[in-house]
């Protein structure tokens, strides 16, 4: 799989509804610091995480869908 860029991680977060702190501390578990260097391109998006928002784009799993799926 190819590696997730910074724009490409921002966009995603856009276009499914969530802030960064959101995502980063009720999706994938971890603090927003860590979230915004990816955001920044400071560290890499991990391929985990990419996946994911990937999967996420193509079931159009948005913020609010993923919040009723996880009540």
């Amino acid at each position: 799989m190819k590696p997730m860029s910074h724009d490409e991680y921002a966009r995603a977060l856009d276009r499914l509804g969530f802030s960064n702190r959101d995502f980063c501390l009720n999706v994938v578990g971890v603090n927003d610091k860590t979230g915004r260097d990816w955001k920044s391109g400071e560290t890499p998006v991990p391929g985990s995480v990419a996946a994911l928002l990937r999967l996420m784009l193509k079931l159009k799993l948005s913020a609010e869908k993923y919040r009723e799926l996880m009540g």
